[in-house]
């Protein structure tokens, strides 16, 4: 299985990812660039926040980045894991990077031979 990213929606508020992967090493890998996301002038685009995370993790440990100067977790998954997580009645996890902060999501695994991770990533554009 190839390390793939589908995007699925970008919409004028929401934006959805499919992310798949073998479970080689990647390490700090963008998945969604922020500075290619729709953005209108209406509702132009500031910020994003995870919304919703669902999927399953074989064999491998991930973490969900957000991009800055020095990089920020926004969120572990694995090893091992049907995920369905819903952060909508919180807000969403909100990018709470510092200095250097670009706004794209970044991806690390640790994983062995024969892992793999297929999610699906729902952002809100703020």
């Amino acid at each position: 299985m190839a390390v793939t990213v589908d995007k699925i929606l970008d919409g004028e508020r929401n934006a959805v990812f499919r992310l798949t992967g073998d479970g080689d090493a990647e390490a700090a890998v963008i998945k969604v660039d922020f500075s290619t996301l729709f953005s209108s002038k209406v509702f132009p685009l500031r910020d994003l926040r995870i919304m919703k995370i669902q999927g399953g993790v074989s064999g491998v440990v991930i973490n969900l980045l957000w991009d800055a100067t020095t990089d920020v977790l926004a969120e572990t998954i694995g090893p091992d894991q049907d995920v369905d997580r819903d952060y909508y009645n919180i807000g969403g996890i909100p990018n709470n990077a510092g200095a250097g902060k670009t706004g794209d999501i970044l991806l690390t695994t640790a994983g062995g031979v024969g892992s793999a991770y297929s999610l699906l990533l729902t952002l809100k554009k703020v």
